[in-house]
């Protein structure tokens, strides 16, 4: 997932505010308006990869096989602790058995 979120485009804001004191301002000489004492500005820039040598598709491809080899490590392990746990209640089982046979009476 987070792969394949370089290959889409980025949105990035950008604001700036401010405000200076009335009594700072001064016109210029010869005007007889004051000048503003508020200032806005925005920005907004979307961004987007169109070609990067093809980066980003052996990337998404190195991913997605990261991906299939941790599930078959998982399987792996998973069918080695059933292996495991099988193979002692199948010895437990075969062992309380053979415990039976020699305790019965002849």
């Amino acid at each position: 997932m987070q792969t394949r979120a370089v290959a889409l485009p980025r949105v990035q804001a950008t604001g700036k505010y401010n405000d200076n004191e009335v009594s700072t301002l001064q016109s210029p000489p010869g005007f007889g308006y004051p000048q503003p004492n508020q200032n806005w500005n925005a920005g907004v820039q979307i961004v987007q990869s169109i070609y990067d040598g093809g980066k980003m598709t052996a990337a998404v491809r190195a991913a997605r096989l990261t991906k299939r080899q941790a599930i078959a490590q998982f399987q792996t392990i998973r069918d080695d602790t059933l292996l495991a746990v099988r193979r002692g209640v199948l010895q437990t089982s075969l062992l309380a058995a053979q415990q039976i046979t020699v305790h019965e009476p002849r």
